[in-house]
């Protein structure tokens, strides 16, 4: 960007010296000082672009120096550059191929007076694309950053043996604790005064004389600036245990060498057996996780019974009050759903992806949230009209609103109001060639308005800027609007913004409404059309309850049930009544079997269709490898008219679950293996052998259940070190290589590499969330090396495996010398 007080540096192709002076004066007149060199010449031209300009200034008239040619030699030698016609003549085709070129304007010599606000709008929008730049390359450094040094970021944070805590000095409010903190003080201190957390829990350890607060090592660190190392403080926590605990504190100044907060570092040093019980709790942390996802999974299996059997109590009760009972059951059943799927989410813990949203639902499920965050001193109201459906992520959404929410209450220090509202608009035509990037069509409008001071002018060309912020040192980063900025254009909708000084500010966010996808758990409207049928069902549900609810509402649909409690029992049903079954409705999670494997077992050879049930989300069923996009899922907890209609539609459309075929075939037209692919089958090959590396547990069960029913024997390991152990022992048969390229012990490409180097010559195919295309721009992976996104289904799998091999030419178990035994395995071991 250019400094305030540095003049332009403009370089003007133009043949007449009077058009340059006028340029010249025309500029300095608006007050834009300027230094313009003249060129007429391609040889002059070609010098001077090696300069340091902030403009070109061309005529489009000069024959041997066209703008068209002159912006494509810009673009090539310096593209970042802005370009801007100064021309005596107008041809409109001519002036549209430049601008499509690349051209900033196309401004009249006839028309002096456009010449220093174009001029001024082009440095000001190469000035933001040049901050963009910078801010994308930084990012992009910060994401590898992160990638390459994630795994061991996380494993230092995870040995951390002792609790940090930090306070500010302005407000002595706790800012940040880790995990070891919290459980040492018995409490959550981030957000909590210094006083809150400590006072009247700490004693002398010489004679337990109560601390005063002044006497805290923390407190005298943000008074005084003093440093403590190790000061034994026996501390009282809330549950009544008594902890030794050695304290030490730092301060931490600011560039003027005053104190702007404090580090306090707390060590247990309760019992000698410290290091055992840290260890323990790490690994209570560690599957805190898992515990809670396996916790809600079965507890949708209660909702769903609850809420289902309530609804069939609703529809077959002629009592009015107990109906009103039966309501009531089911409503508390959705609450407690609710709860289950944030219990859910936590257990993931990965980066949530973009699903279609109801904006307005989001908006009220924040309301208490944001009531918190903003204050008392600022009212906040909602208008929430209707603002449709959107695909976005729901977390970064929520940024977008927290964001916008926290600057409107900054810009209401004395109090105000605080509107949030929604709207659907439908935007044309000249509303999208002002905005852009933007298409026509149905938008959600979310508004955000506060009675602050506002922004003149100035400020607002520059507050979407990185790093650009109206607050003082300290006190912002210049990155919310940024953020939201960048949030809504990865979104696909656009940002408008309106603010007068002393009246406040409207920002304004317009995201394209999709169309409803459709949800699981909705009820059905009065006027559809109840589903019903004749066909025959297997059942498979390993849940007494939900097996029970899911007959009866298929019973009272009019179909056959046969069921089963898990996979050995359907596959002994399918074999005695195979030729009268139509439908499979199995649960994706069943005892040693799961739900796709039975289906890619019994469904192979039979004109089936297969309907999914589960409790769990959308991300879980896809990292499995089940395709939730063609609708085979029914969630939990389902309500009965739900799972009948789904029933029906999956029978009407004959969905097919093919290991040597296509997802999706009508039914009576079953799908048999080509020629090629019996040839290619387990019995015609010699056995194969995989080396598959993976470290999400339900990924590497799908796989090698496909694997091993396909023919292929199967080595699995949870990361690289593992994989590599199992190299060591079983190298000189492993054929291919399947792994996922990203491990929390090291990504799937260096793990190759390292078979490599240990004799390794056969073929790798890698398991990735991310397009192969991305992977490759990206330099993860090689040319040669292919890429099955997740999710992948069966037949996809086995192709990929078997096709690998046969490139690979004569299967590498035969041409395999073994791997040099290491000083961990030789050849008797």
């Amino acid at each position: 960007m250019m400094p305030a007080d540095d003049p332009l540096r403009i370089l003007h192709i133009e043949r007449d010296p009077r058009d340059t002076e006028r340029a010249h004066s025309l500029l300095e007149e608006a007050g834009l000082p300027c230094v313009i060199a003249r060129v007429d010449a391609p040889a002059a031209l070609l010098e001077a672009l090696d300069a340091d300009w902030h403009l070109v200034l061309a005529d489009d008239g000069i024959p041997e120096l066209d703008g068209r040619s002159v912006l494509d030699l810009v673009r090539e030698r310096r593209p970042d550059l802005p370009f801007l016609i100064f021309s005596d003549a107008f041809e409109e085709g001519r002036a549209i191929e430049t601008l499509t070129r690349g051209a900033v304007d196309y401004v009249l010599k006839e028309q002096p007076g456009r010449l220093a606000p174009c001029v001024q709008r082009a440095i000001r929008v190469a000035s933001l694309e040049a901050a963009r730049r910078q801010a994308e390359v930084e990012r992009e450094r910060l994401v590898h950053q992160l990638r390459t040094e994630g795994t061991f970021l996380n494993t230092v944070l995870r040995q951390v043996q002792v609790g940090i805590v930090i306070a500010q000095a302005s407000s002595r409010t706790v800012t940040l604790a880790n995990d070891e903190a919290e459980r040492i003080l018995g409490c959550f201190p981030v957000g909590r005064s210094v006083a809150e957390v400590l006072v009247a829990r700490g004693l002398h350890a010489e004679d337990e004389r109560p601390y005063d607060l002044d006497e805290w090592p923390i407190v005298r660190t943000l008074r005084d600036g003093e440093a403590t190392v190790n000061e034994e403080i026996l501390f009282d926590r809330l549950d009544g245990e008594r902890r030794v605990l050695l304290v030490s504190a730092t301060p931490i100044r600011d560039q003027d060498g005053e104190v702007e907060a404090a580090v306090m570092v707390l060590q247990d040093a309760t019992s000698t057996n410290e290091l055992e019980t840290r260890l323990a709790q790490a690994t209570k942390l560690e599957s805190l996780g898992q515990l809670a996802g396996a916790v809600a999974h079965d507890f949708k299996n209660v909702l769903t019974a609850v809420v289902g059997f309530s609804d069939l109590g609703m529809t077959h009760s002629a009592d009015e009050q107990a109906r009103s009972y039966f309501a009531q059951i089911r409503d508390a059943g959705e609450r407690a759903t609710e709860l289950t799927g944030q219990l859910l989410a936590f257990s993931r813990r990965r980066t949530r992806r973009a699903r279609v949203v109801d904006v307005d639902a989001l908006l009220e499920k924040g309301q208490k949230l944001l009531d918190r965050l903003i204050g008392e001193r600022v009212r906040v109201a909602f208008e929430l009209c209707g603002a449709g459906r959107v695909r976005v992520d729901p977390v970064r959404l929520e940024q977008i609103i927290l964001n916008l929410s926290v600057n409107a209450r900054d810009a209401m220090p004395r109090g105000g109001t605080l509107m949030i509202e929604t709207a659907t608009v439908e935007l044309d035509e000249a509303h999208c060639r002002l905005a852009a990037g933007s298409r026509p069509g149905p938008h959600a409008k979310i508004s955000v308005t506060d009675t602050g001071f506002g922004m003149d002018d100035a400020t607002l060309q520059k507050i979407f800027e990185p790093f650009f912020t109206t607050k003082g040192e300290g006190s912002g980063t210049g990155l919310g609007l940024a953020t939201v900025s960048e949030i809504v254009e990865e979104s696909g909708g656009h940002l408008t913004v309106y603010s007068e000084v002393g009246r406040g500010t409207v920002f304004t966010v317009y995201l394209p409404i999709v169309a409803d996808d459709g949800a699981d758990d909705v009820a059905p409207s009065p006027f559809h059309r109840p589903a019903r049928g004749n066909e025959t069902i297997l059942l498979v549900e390993d849940d007494d309850q939900v097996r029970r609810l899911a007959r009866v509402a298929l019973e009272k649909g009019g179909w056959q049930v046969l069921e089963a409690a898990n996979g050995e029992g359907a596959r002994r049903l399918a074999e005695r009544h195979g030729d009268e079954i139509d439908l499979l409705v199995a649960d994706v999670i069943l005892p040693r079997m799961s739900g796709c494997a039975l289906a890619h077992r019994i469904c192979s050879t039979r004109s089936w269709g297969a309907l999914f049930i589960s409790g769990y989300d959308e991300e879980s069923l896809t990292e499995a490898g089940l395709d939730t996009a063609r609708g085979r899922v029914v969630r939990k907890p389902f309500r009965p008219e739900t799972l009948r209609q789904r029933v029906r539609e999956s029978i009407d459309a004959g969905r097919l679950i093919r290991p040597d075929g296509p997802a999706d075939a009508p039914v009576g037209e079953p799908i048999h293996p080509s020629d090629d692919e019996r040839r290619d089958g387990p019995g015609a090959d010699p056995a194969i052998t995989v080396l598959l590396a993976d470290d999400s547990l339900t990924v590497r069960q799908y796989a090698d259940e496909v694997l091993r029913e396909a023919g292929f024997e199967v080595h699995l390991a949870s990361g690289v070190l593992e994989a590599v152990e199992l190299f060591d022992r079983f190298g000189s048969t492993i054929d291919l290589v399947l792994s996922d390229v990203t491990m929390p012990d090291g990504d799937g490409p260096a793990l190759v590499g390292q078979l490599r180097e240990r004799g390794f010559g056969g073929p790798a195919i890698f398991l990735s969330g991310h397009g192969e295309e991305d992977l490759r721009s990206r330099g993860d992976i090689g040319d040669d090396e292919r890429v099955i996104e997740k999710p992948f289904m069966p037949d996809e799998l086995v192709a990929a495996v078997r096709d690998g091999v046969r490139r690979a030419g004569p299967l590498s178990a035969a041409s395999l010398a073994p791997p040099a035994p290491t000083a961990a395995f030789s050849p008797t071991s």
